[in-house]
């Protein structure tokens, strides 16, 4: 049996839709558990039209508290954690039970979001063509994808569950995935994908600099970086685009430096030539342009982190 473990919070406009996705798929074995944390719009009555378990961690104690609080209540041999924000496919849950029938030494598989969003706008389009862009030639992967990731109830347990110090959806995946590699690797499945319903840029903003600073932080700990996703090129890329546009608006003064940005922009593009070709060929060159400047925002987000968190190292450090 498969337990599809769900945790929400604030969750009364998607929750219903994800739990619709799955009634509408077509194997029987499975429970589905829905645990509330702390909301306080109508998550918990939206839950309650289902024939799913509600459970309650009794405030707001984050994802990973509510992750490992199904799972302990979960009968399944099988955990299939989704975000609440997401849509399944009719088939998820029988191809997850295929394979892991199939595979007995099959530890983990995580999926990612398709390249269509499932809400509308802009930026939405733009960041699922970029997770399907990091994840389309991927095998396995070092984070434990929670939009959908299966994985079998004991190795869930030796591995110790999430860590429920982290209180918001920060990279208690990546600190997850280290653990359960040490069991297995982690495969991508290119079948498991999910919709995904974005949040706004301005709250991706926000959470590309909490994330990336608490990130860098376990690279530090870890000196290791990851295949997909947080890779070296990716952090290169962006802090030259940083550096490029710096040096670019400084050269509107200082005539010496704009061609030093000039050919600093030229080498950013050529390090996203592959995602900038993804943009033009699926929305076109005006998005492709405008999501270069999406782009080099985010990019203000994620080196401010990395750079916080190498402070508070060096700061750390020099105390003790």
């Amino acid at each position: 049996m498969i337990s599809v473990i769900i945790p929400v919070y604030n969750g009364e406009n998607t929750l219903g839709v994800l739990l619709d996705s799955l009634a509408a798929g077509n194997y029987g074995e499975r429970e589905l558990i829905v645990v509330d944390d702390g909301s306080i719009d109508r998550t918990r009555e939206a839950a309650s039209k289902y024939p799913a378990r509600l459970l309650s961690t009794g405030g707001r104690r984050g994802p990973a508290a509510a992750r490992n609080l199904g799972a302990k209540e979960a009968k399944g041999g099988v955990l299939l954690f989704l975000d609440a924000d997401t849509v399944a496919r009719p088939d998820l849950l029988c191809h997850i039970a295929e394979r892991f029938t199939n595979e007995p030494q099959l530890v983990a598989i995580v999926g990612y979001y398709d390249k269509v969003p499932w809400n509308r706008g802009k930026f939405a389009r733009y960041k699922a063509l970029m997770v399907h862009y990091w994840f389309r030639n991927a095998a396995v992967m070092e984070s434990f994808e929670t939009c959908c990731g299966a994985i079998r109830r004991e190795a869930f347990f030796k591995a110790g569950g999430f860590d429920e110090s982290y209180i918001d959806a920060d990279v208690e995946d990546y600190e997850f995935g280290y653990r359960v590699m040490e069991q297995g690797p982690i495969q991508v499945d290119h079948r498991m994908i999910v919709g995904h319903h974005f949040p706004s840029f301005s709250k991706n903003f926000r959470n590309y600099y909490r994330r990336s600073k608490l990130w860098m932080a376990l690279f530090l700990s870890r000196r290791k970086f990851e295949s997909t996703a947080t890779t070296p090129g990716e952090g290169i890329s962006r802090m030259v685009g940083i550096g490029a546009a710096g040096l670019l608006i400084l050269g509107l003064f200082w005539n010496i430096l704009l061609y030093p940005g000039l050919f600093a922009f030229a080498v950013y593009l050529y390090l996203l030539r592959g995602f900038l070709a993804l943009l033009r060929d699926e929305e076109g060159i005006l998005f492709l342009l405008w999501g270069i400047g999406v782009h080099l925002a985010s990019s203000i987000a994620v080196v401010g982190g990395i750079a916080a968190a190498i402070i508070n190292r060096c700061i750390f450090t020099k105390s003790k």
